[in-house]
C-alpha cells in the first residue's frame, strides 16, 4: 500500500508540475540565484527545464521503484 501511494504521488506529482509549467520558460531566474548558497543549481540553469522532461520522470521513476524493490515490507 505504501509503494502504490508513493508511485501514485509521484506521478502525480510530476504531471502537475509539468502542466502548470513551474519555471521551464525561465532558467535566467534560476542562474540569478546566489551561486554560493546555490551553487549545482545555479551551475545547471541552462539545463533546468530538462527536470521537467519525460525522459526526467522516467529515471526518478526507476529510481523510485529500485528503492522500492529493496524494502521488505
Amino acid at each position: 500500500l505504501y509503494a502504490l501511494g508513493a508511485l501514485c504521488n509521484y506521478a502525480l506529482g510530476f504531471a502537475g508540475a509539468q502542466g502548470a509549467g513551474i519555471a521551464i520558460e525561465r532558467p535566467d531566474r534560476v542562474a540569478e540565484l546566489p551561486p554560493a548558497e546555490f551553487p549545482h543549481l545555479t551551475a545547471a540553469a541552462e539545463r533546468y527545464a530538462e527536470h521537467l522532461s519525460d525522459a526526467a520522470f522516467a529515471y526518478g521513476l526507476d529510481r523510485l521503484i529500485a528503492g522500492l524493490a529493496h524494502d521488505p515490507r
